[in-house]
C-alpha cells in the first residue's frame, strides 16, 4: 500500500498499527514525499528536523531519573517508584531493549535515506544544468545552419546574376545583328573609304570576341567556384545535421526523468557507446573524405564494369562515392547507426546491418565484388574466417574480395595509428590473411602495401665510397631493413579473386 506522512511520529504510529493488525502480512508501504519548492527541488527542511529529533530520542532507557514535585511525600513516592521499577525490570527489560534496537535501526535508515535523497537532489541539479548547456549548444548549431542557408541564398543570387549576364549577351548579339542589317541597308558615307569601314568592323568584331572570351572565362570561374562551395556547404550541412541529431538524442535521454540506480560494489557497469562520437573521431584522425577516396582509387580497376558491389563497414561512404562516380552499382552496410544516418543524409545507398547476417541473406554467386576498408582489425579471428567463407560463396566467379587493414610488419602502426582507435581488436598478419583466403578457395591472392611513412622519418644511410669505410654497403642494407621495420608501409590490402 502507499501512504503519505507529515512527520516521523505519524510514520512510527502507523508502523506500530500495521505490526499489530497484520503481523504476517507481506504488503509493503511506500513512503512518498510531496512537498517541493518552486524550482522543482524537494524541500527537505522538515525531513531533516525529524531526523534530528529521531537522533536525539531513539535511545529508550528504563533507568530514566525518577523525581517528584511534592515536598513531604515526594521521597516516599520516588522510593516506591524505584521499588516498582526494580520489580518490573525483569518483565519489561527485554521489551525496552528491543524497542531501543528498533528505534536505532529506524533512525539509521532515515539518516541513510536522507543522504541518498541529498545525492539524488544534487544529481538532479547537475542534469538540469547539463540539459540547459545542451539546449544552448543546439541553439548555436541551429544558428549556424541558418547562416549556411543565407550563404545558399547568396549562391542563388549569383545564379540570377549569371542569368542576367546571359540575357545581356543575347541583347548584345541582337544589337550586332541590327548593326549588320543597317550596314547592308544603308549606303556608306562617301568620305569614308571601304578600308576604314573594314577596319572599324574588324575592331568591333575583335572587341566582341574579347568580350565573349572574357565572359566565358568568368562564367567558368564562377561555375567552378560555386560547385566547390556547394559541395563544401553540403558536407558542412550534413555534418551539422548529424551533430544536431546526436545532441538532441543525448538531451532526450538525459531529460527522460530517470534517476540513476544505486550500484552494488561488484556490479559491472556498461559504458554508453553514444558518448563516443566515432564520425567526429574519423574526421579528426583518419583524414578527409576526398583524401581517403584518392587513396582508394587504386582499387577501382577491380570493380569497374561490375554490378552489385558490397562495401562492408562503409563508414563515411568514401568508397561508395568512388563507385557511384564511376557508374558502378554499390551498396554499403555498417553497424554504427550514426554513420549510416550520416551517409543517408548525403543520399548514399547505405543501411544498418551486420555483415555476417547480411551475407547469409544474399544468394550465392550474386555479388560483383566485396570491399572492406579498415574493418577486419575490428573483428575476432573467428569472425574473419566466417566472413571470408561467406564472401567466397556469395561472389560471382571472377569477382574480387579486397580487405584493407593496418600492416603489423611496420612497427609504425603501433605508435602512430593502431592504438589511437579504441575499437581496434588486434592487427592481422598479411601472411595469415593470405593463407586464409587461399585455403578457402580463392585462386588469386596478392598483397598490396601502401601509405609508407614520410621519408623525413627514415634513418639516413652513409653516402661515402665503399673504399672509405669497410662494409659500408652491408651497413646501409641494415639501415634499410631497420627503416622498413620502423617506418614501413602503414597499410596493406589482400586482393583475392574467386
Amino acid at each position: 500500500m502507499t501512504a503519505s506522512f507529515d512527520s516521523a511520529e505519524e510514520l512510527m504510529e502507523h508502523l506500530k498499527k500495521q505490526i499489530i493488525e497484520f503481523p504476517n502480512s507481506e504488503e509493503t508501504i511506500t513512503y512518498s514525499v510531496e512537498k517541493k519548492t518552486g524550482t522543482g527541488i524537494l524541500d527537505l527542511t522538515s525531513f531533516r528536523n525529524e531526523c534530528d529529533a529521531n537522533n536525539s530520542l531513539w535511545n529508550v532507557s528504563t533507568d530514566r531519573p525518577i523525581t517528584s514535585h511534592r515536598k513531604l511525600t515526594g521521597k516516599f513516592i520516588v522510593l516506591g517508584k524505584k521499588v516498582v521499577r526494580k520489580l518490573l525490570r525483569w518483565h519489561v527489560g527485554n521489551t525496552f531493549e528491543m524497542q531501543t534496537t528498533f528505534n536505532g535501526s529506524v533512525t539509521r535508515s532515515f539518516n541513510e535515506l536522507y543522504n541518498v535523497v541529498l545525492q539524488l537532489t544534487a544529481k538532479q541539479e547537475q542534469y538540469e544544468t547539463h540539459i540547459q548547456e545542451q539546449q544552448k549548444h543546439i541553439q548555436r548549431l541551429e544558428n549556424k545552419l541558418n547562416n549556411l542557408d543565407m550563404q545558399r541564398e547568396v549562391k542563388i543570387g549569383m545564379n540570377n546574376f549569371k542569368t542576367e549576364i546571359n540575357e545581356f549577351k543575347t541583347e548584345f548579339d541582337e544589337l550586332k545583328t541590327e548593326f549588320d542589317n543597317l550596314k547592308t541597308e544603308k549606303s556608306i558615307e562617301k568620305h569614308k573609304s571601304e578600308e576604314d569601314i573594314a577596319n572599324v568592323i574588324s575592331e568591333v568584331r575583335s572587341s566582341q570576341n574579347n568580350y565573349v572570351r572574357s565572359f566565358n572565362e568568368l562564367t567558368n570561374l564562377i561555375t567552378d567556384r560555386f560547385n566547390t562551395l556547394d559541395d563544401k556547404f553540403k558536407a558542412e550541412i550534413n555534418f551539422m545535421q548529424y551533430r544536431l541529431r546526436k545532441i538532441k538524442n543525448q538531451s532526450l535521454t538525459e531529460s527522460s526523468g530517470k534517476l540513476p540506480m544505486l550500484i552494488e560494489p561488484n556490479e559491472k557497469v556498461e559504458t554508453d557507446s553514444n558518448s563516443f562520437d566515432y564520425l567526429h573521431f574519423e574526421n579528426k584522425f583518419r583524414g578527409s573524405v576526398d583524401e581517403i577516396k584518392k587513396r582508394q582509387t587504386v582499387y577501382l580497376p577491380y570493380f569497374i564494369n561490375k554490378e552489385n558491389v558490397l562495401d562492408i563497414g562503409c563508414g563515411r561512404g568514401e568508397f561508395i562515392e568512388l563507385m557511384l562516380e564511376n557508374s558502378v552499382s554499390v551498396k554499403g552496410i555498417d553497424l554504427n547507426r550514426e554513420m549510416v544516418e550520416y551517409c543517408q543524409d548525403r543520399g548514399l545507398p547505405v543501411e544498418y546491418n551486420d555483415a555476417i547476417q547480411y551475407l547469409h541473406s544474399v544468394e550465392d554467386n550474386a555479388l560483383g565484388g566485396i570491399f572492406l576498408g579498415q574493418v577486419i582489425e575490428h573483428l575476432t579471428f573467428e569472425q574473419i574466417i566466417t566472413l571470408v567463407e561467406l564472401s567466397y560463396n556469395k561472389l560471382k566467379a571472377g569477382s574480387y574480395l579486397i580487405m584493407e587493414t593496418p600492416n603489423p610488419l611496420s612497427l609504425a602502426i603501433f605508435y602512430r595509428t593502431f592504438y589511437v582507435d579504441p575499437t581496434h581488436v588486434k592487427p592481422v598478419h598479411p601472411l595469415t590473411i593470405q593463407y586464409l583466403v587461399e585455403s578457402i578457395g580463392f585462386k588469386e591472392a596478392k598483397l598490396n602495401y601502401s601509405s609508407r611513412v614520410e621519408p623525413n622519418w627514415w634513418l639516413p644511410t652513409l653516402d661515402v665510397e665503399e673504399a672509405a669505410i669497410k662494409n659500408v654497403n652491408e651497413f646501409n642494407e641494415g639501415i634499410n631493413r631497420i627503416n622498413e621495420l620502423l617506418y614501413g608501409n602503414l597499410d596493406y590490402a589482400i586482393i583475392a579473386k574467386k
